[in-house]
């Protein structure tokens, strides 16, 4: 597929299909110019370090990315620093909260104080049942610099 740079490119999937790591490297090999990418809500353990590799990696197009694999160590943000030129244009990255794993989160902010004014959203989202209808709560915080700046209210949909 070839595109022109002028063009922007977006994906958004709805992850209820198995999305792997496997099929994000050969999205992201095809797909060199995509600028806003959104993964939400997969718990997958298929998704992980590697796909993300390959997306920040490939698409150096990339302005905002959305990645909730459950898979994502310390490694992708080791790898992102030892490669400062992936995804230079990056004005946004929002992923699932790593807060509860101390390794990914000292890489996280370590990554984060390479890149100061880029947002680092950790997302939290968790479903709960009230009268017979299903609801989706999210909330975040926001990381900038390696630190935490701020923190979201939950919104429910």
């Amino acid at each position: 597929m070839t595109m022109q740079s002028s063009v922007d490119v977006f994906l958004t999937m709805t992850l209820e299909c198995l999305v792997t790591d496997e099929s994000i490297k050969l999205l992201a090999k095809a797909c060199r110019n995509l600028k806003k990418i959104s993964l939400p809500g997969s718990r997958s353990s298929e998704l992980g370090d590697q796909g993300l590799i390959h997306l920040i990696s490939f698409c150096q197009s990339l302005t905002h990315l959305e990645f909730s694999g459950s898979g994502v160590t310390e490694v992708t943000f080791e790898q992102w620093i030892a490669h400062p030129d992936w995804a230079p244009n990056l004005k946004k990255l929002r992923l699932n909260d790593l807060s509860y794993n101390r390794k990914p989160m000292r890489a996280l902010r370590e990554f984060g104080r390479t890149r100061p004014t880029l947002p680092i959203e950790l997302v939290t989202r968790s479903q709960f049942k009230k009268w017979d209808t299903w609801y989706l709560e999210t909330s975040h915080d926001t990381y900038k610099n390696g630190r935490k700046v701020s923190s979201s209210l939950p919104t429910v949909t």
